[in-house]
Protein backbone atom coordinates (compact mmCIF):
# COMPACT_ATOMS: atom_id res chain seq x y z
CA UNK A 1 0.00 0.00 0.00
CA UNK A 2 1.49 3.23 -0.89
CA UNK A 3 0.85 6.03 1.94
CA UNK A 4 0.37 9.71 1.36
CA UNK A 5 3.70 10.79 1.78
CA UNK A 6 4.88 8.68 -0.28
CA UNK A 7 2.47 9.83 -3.34
CA UNK A 8 3.77 13.36 -2.29
CA UNK A 9 7.12 12.25 -2.44
CA UNK A 10 7.07 11.31 -5.50
CA UNK A 11 4.73 14.02 -6.57
CA UNK A 12 7.43 16.06 -6.07
CA UNK A 13 10.39 14.67 -7.76
CA UNK A 14 8.45 14.50 -10.85
CA UNK A 15 7.27 18.37 -10.42
CA UNK A 16 11.03 19.50 -10.02
CA UNK A 17 12.22 17.22 -12.96
CA UNK A 18 9.69 18.78 -15.51
CA UNK A 19 10.96 22.59 -14.51
CA UNK A 20 14.36 21.26 -14.94
CA UNK A 21 13.45 20.05 -18.11
CA UNK A 22 11.25 23.12 -19.23
CA UNK A 23 13.88 25.91 -18.32
CA UNK A 24 16.69 23.67 -19.83
CA UNK A 25 14.42 23.27 -23.09
CA UNK A 26 13.66 26.68 -23.06
CA UNK A 27 17.64 27.61 -22.57
CA UNK A 28 18.85 25.76 -25.35
CA UNK A 29 15.81 27.04 -27.59
CA UNK A 30 16.64 30.81 -26.64
CA UNK A 31 20.26 30.32 -27.30
CA UNK A 32 19.60 28.51 -30.92
CA UNK A 33 17.75 31.17 -31.69
CA UNK A 34 20.20 33.71 -30.53
CA UNK A 35 23.29 32.00 -32.54
CA UNK A 36 20.65 31.83 -35.63
CA UNK A 37 20.31 35.82 -35.44
CA UNK A 38 23.93 36.06 -35.22
CA UNK A 39 23.71 37.29 -31.43
CA UNK A 40 25.63 35.56 -28.85
CA UNK A 41 23.59 35.64 -25.40
CA UNK A 42 25.93 35.40 -22.33
CA UNK A 43 24.90 33.15 -19.49
CA UNK A 44 25.15 33.97 -16.06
Amino acid sequence: MITASEIVATAAIWSLTAIGGFFCIRRTLCSMKARRSGKEQPFH
